[in-house]
């Protein structure tokens, strides 16, 4: 059976019009591939530091709320670890490298912010701090900033 000059036109533009369907529909969920691809990028970096034990472990992308994060972590009644990181800052690299936060998640919930995040300027504000890497602590609807160590052991015991 040969396929006609007018049948393989047809199938061609029902491909075209597949993709340009699928390009729409991307568009449209994510607002923008920009987008879409910060939010691929942080759950693959959450799911890399889940896979290396810290099962507590959550980079939020910058469609998340961080107060609803916060809402939903008063009521599991657990102490966090909210942390804003800069991919340009060496201490947040060191950070990162080093475990402690990985190390931390094996037992409370520590959540991520990049630099670029909506809601990580105004975090920095309301603890008045003003460098990377922000370590705070949140505990029984209290935010307060972490100025001990930068190490698993000395975070875990501020954390009570």
């Amino acid at each position: 059976m040969e396929l006609k000059g007018c049948e393989i036109f047809a199938c061609i533009i029902l491909v075209v019009i597949f993709i340009i369907l699928i390009v729409a529909i991307c568009w449209c969920t994510c607002g923008s591939f920009e987008k879409f691809e910060n939010i691929v990028s942080s759950n693959n970096e959450t799911l890399k530091y889940k896979l290396k034990g810290g099962k507590h472990y959550r980079v939020l992308n910058h469609e998340e709320d961080i107060i609803d994060v916060m809402k939903k972590l008063e009521q599991e009644g657990k102490p966090a670890i909210i942390a804003v990181l800069a991919d340009f800052c060496g201490y947040c690299r060191d950070l990162k490298r080093s475990g402690v936060l990985v190390g931390v998640a094996k037992k409370y919930p520590v959540i991520v912010l990049d630099e670029n995040h909506p809601q990580s300027r105004a975090l920095m504000e309301k603890l008045e701090f003003n460098g990377f890497p922000l370590i705070s602590i949140f505990s029984n609807r209290n935010l307060r900033l972490y100025k001990g160590p930068r190490e698993t052991n000395s975070i875990l015991a501020s954390m009570v």
